[in-house]
Formats: C-alpha cells, structure tokens, sequence
C-alpha cells in the first residue's frame, strides 16, 4: 500500500506554489518531482550550451577585431612613414629656382587660403 500524504512535503517544509495534493499516493509526487528535476536538468543543459554558443561568438569576434586593429596599426604606420618621406623630399631645395620647395607649397597654400577667405566681389 502505497503511503498517502496531504500536500506536505515529507522534508517538512511547505511550498506555497504547489497545490495540496489531495489524497493522492506519494508515487504520483514522486513521478512530478522526477519529471520537474529532468526539465530543469535540460533547461539549465541548453541555457550551458546557449552561454557557450555565444562565448565561442564573442571570442571569434575579438580574435576579428584583434586582427582588424592590427591592419589599422600598421596602415597608420605607412601613412606616417609616407609622410615623413614626403616632407623630407620636399624639404631639398629645388635646384633649378634655388629655392626651398617646402617653404614655396607653404606660400602656395597661405595663398589659396587667402583667395577663399576673401569676400566675393
């Protein structure tokens, strides 16, 4: 003879959520409880696998951006170097006026500046 409870749990505690079993065999409980703690067992399984998923996506997408900031790095650096390379060429005086072709674009700039700033006739 299967023992029969009244909607409290044999550990003595009461859990409000659950409705009072009425009469009904410990068995049947049992079978509820077992049922529950395989769901919450496959629940917490997929919520660990969705946690992992999702670690492995940001992981791929660090190693991405990693790689990215890399090419950025060395872009910049042959820009500087570009540069650099540009402004030592055009510090070598110009031999045919005798004059430093660095400070002649520098006039040719400040030049253009003041034709745009002018006021319009």
């Amino acid at each position: 003879d299967d023992p029969v409870h009244f909607g409290f749990s044999l550990s003595g505690g009461n859990n409000s959520r659950r409705r009072p079993a009425v009469l009904q065999p410990a068995a049947v409980g049992g079978d509820r409880r077992q049922r529950r703690m395989i769901k919450n067992r496959e629940s917490a399984a997929r919520s660990r696998a969705r946690k992992q998923a999702y670690t492995n996506e940001l992981e791929l997408e660090l190693e991405q951006l990693r790689r990215e900031n890399q090419m950025l790095i060395q872009r910049e650096k042959d820009f500087i170097n570009d540069r650099q390379a540009k402004a030592a060429q055009l510090a070598v005086p110009d031999r045919r006026s005798g004059r430093n072709t660095a400070s002649s674009l520098q006039q040719k700039q400040q030049q253009q500046q003041r034709c745009r700033s002018a006021p319009p006739p």
